[in-house]
């Protein structure tokens, strides 16, 4: 015997959703407003993708997990961030194959989630980034 659901408890489930991604969009708008070292997480899809960012590494780490699954994405962009919206540097663990393409989209993906205007300053953890001109020299 098949058990219908009422209309109400659709609609709380659809409330319960909507309630969850507020939360997570201001958590997110609040954290990026943060001028503290946070750890982040972009999940490329196409020219877009999603930024995380949190409060330890294992969250991140679970959050950029759950994205991939969710957006069905590449390979995620780890790493740690830290100063103004202005000019937040993202501290990446490892080198990106174009640092300017992925800069681009994450200032473009972070105005999309957050309405911020945020100015993505792209370093590596363990030295600065390679440039494609250095490597046609």
């Amino acid at each position: 015997m098949a058990i219908r659901r009422n209309e109400d408890e659709e609609d709380n489930d659809d409330d319960n959703e909507e309630q969850e991604a507020k939360e997570a969009l201001a958590d997110l708008i609040k954290n990026i407003k943060a001028t503290k070292q946070l750890f982040f997480a972009f999940v490329p899809k196409g020219s877009r993708g999603k930024v995380v960012v949190c409060t330890s590494k294992t969250e991140r780490d679970q959050a950029a997990k759950d994205l991939k699954k969710e957006l069905n994405g590449g390979t995620p962009v780890l790493g740690t961030c830290l100063g103004s919206p202005g000019r937040k540097v993202f501290k990446l663990d490892k080198e990106p194959e174009d640092p300017d393409v992925l800069s681009e989209t994450i200032k473009k993906v972070l105005r999309l989630q957050t309405k911020l205007n945020v100015v993505p300053d792209l370093q590596l953890k363990r030295g600065p980034l390679r440039n494609k001109d250095d490597e046609d020299e």
